[in-house]
């Protein structure tokens, strides 16, 4: 491999001796704005949305062997960010393969905070899903199923309150074809504010909690009820995962309310039989 090293391009700048305008008239015709061609404005932005700003600019002079300021990818990624954002907000190419796309519908949202210059402010984010049905599997298959892969994504994000956010997922669901989403399925970790909101925007989906922050939840659950009867509380979630996968909130919540009438019979919690 053998390096370039700088290249140098020298253009003839102009300035009017009457008005005082100034600039390169060889600027518009290789598209050059701001000192950055499109090519590098492409590398800039993609960069600057894959890591922090520092990052890209020591990833993009290892891989690029170009080097700009963590200041200017900071300054041209947040001024392309909107663009973008209409762009797959509204433009058909955008969504172009979803429609065609097979399999059944399905909608992730979540939420985290972000760290920005003015303060922490809620992150959320929404993915519309489509995804083939995969083979019937037992609930003692659950950690070893493999599902497959999405068939089509599409992916949009915001820093906003959680009523705000959810304004854009009609117009969202409408820009891809879903219309109406009476097949929707709404996946959640069970915060309240998901739920609200799904109600609000998709009356007819409907709402299925991850298996994982169910069973995160069963298992404190047991922890704070049993105490330090660690067998008890392993036994609890152990039957009450057999449960919940097998019947849903209904076997979940049966195998809870049992918890209680087994411990004061002072014995350990079998959860009964189906």
């Amino acid at each position: 491999m053998t390096a370039l090293g700088t290249i140098e391009l020298v253009r003839t700048y102009f300035v009017c001796p009457q008005c005082r305008d100034s600039g390169c008239p060889l600027d518009d015709r290789i598209g050059l704005t701001d000192a950055v061609s499109p090519e590098a404005l492409r590398l800039i932005v993609l960069a600057g949305g894959s890591w922090s700003f520092d990052a890209a600019r020591d990833n993009r002079r290892r891989f690029c062997g170009v080097q700009v300021s963590d200041e200017l990818i900071r300054q041209r990624t947040l001024r392309e960010g909107p663009k973008l954002a209409a762009f797959a907000a509204q433009e058909p190419e955008a969504v172009a393969t979803f429609s065609p796309a097979q399999g059944d519908i399905e909608f992730e949202t979540d939420a985290t905070k972000g760290n920005t210059l003015d303060g922490w402010r809620d992150a959320k984010i929404g993915i519309f899903v489509k995804r083939l049905p995969g083979p019937a599997a037992t609930s003692a298959e659950w950690s070893r199923r493999v599902l497959p892969k999405p068939s089509a994504r599409f992916a949009f994000a915001a820093m906003a309150a959680s009523e705000v956010f959810a304004k854009q997922w009609v117009p969202r669901a409408e820009h891809l074809g879903i219309a109406p989403p009476s097949r929707l399925s709404v996946l959640g970790d069970g915060a309240d504010w998901i739920w609200k909101r799904t109600a609000e925007a998709f009356p007819k989906a409907r709402g299925v909690v991850d298996i994982f922050h169910g069973l995160e939840n069963l298992a404190d659950a047991a922890k704070a009820y049993f105490g330090a009867a660690a067998a008890a509380a392993e036994a609890a979630t152990t039957r009450g995962r057999e449960l919940l996968l097998g019947d849903g909130y209904a076997g979940g919540w049966t195998g809870s309310a049992s918890w209680d009438c087994r411990r004061r019979a002072g014995t350990a919690p079998r959860w009964g039989a189906r």
